[in-house]
């Protein structure tokens, strides 16, 4: 007798937030120059921030895909003071308007190497998309990286700005990721 595949989305739970890490820094090494410690690095404390939603894929019982709603004031509070400050004033001009505690950080999406070209990112995100719509936020906010010859499995920036009608946030100069120092840092943000 053959089952159909179970496909469940939801928030985790506080226990299930070491999986979560572990599916983005098996992403990561595909498509970025960096390690999957790094990629740990990265996420850990994002992810078991108290504020911090993070929603997950299932195949059945096997977590697949993940995404994360966190705290904008918590996401500039880990930016070096220039970048803060350039994310600051490129917010205030988009949506001079809006409280910081009504911007939300969308980031953390990462699919399982079994789960690519499912949809399952897509569909992710569009969750998150959604959550924090319904959770009051009046903007979304996240990175990216822009592609370039160096690195060219970047192609995130081009489907948020594409698929997911997001726009770059206007900066008065150009923002580099730590590491690796060459590859350029986009910020984006769209309305809820």
């Amino acid at each position: 007798m053959d089952f159909e595949p179970i496909s469940i989305i939801r928030s985790l739970e506080r226990l299930e937030l070491d999986a979560a890490i572990e599916v983005f820094a098996q992403a990561i090494p595909r498509y970025w120059p960096n390690t999957s410690e790094e990629a740990r690095l990265w996420v850990k404390e994002e992810f078991y921030h108290p504020e911090a939603v993070v929603i997950g894929h299932f195949d059945r019982t096997t977590l697949d895909a993940v995404v994360c709603l966190t705290s904008f004031e918590f996401v500039l509070s880990h930016l070096e003071a220039q970048e803060q400050a350039l994310v600051e004033a490129g917010v205030a001009e988009v949506a001079s308007s809006i409280n910081p505690r009504e911007v939300v950080h969308i980031g953390g999406l990462a699919v399982a190497q079994d789960a690519v070209d499912i949809g399952w990112g897509m569909l992710l995100f569009t969750v998150a998309e959604r959550e924090a719509q319904n959770r009051g936020y009046k903007l979304r906010i996240g990175h990216t990286a822009r592609r370039s010859e160096k690195y060219p499995a970047m192609r995130v920036l081009t489907s948020l700005v594409k698929w997911r009608k997001w726009q770059e946030l206007p900066v008065s100069e150009k923002i580099y990721y730590a590491n690796p120092p060459d590859l350029e840092k986009v910020w984006c943000y769209k309305p809820c």
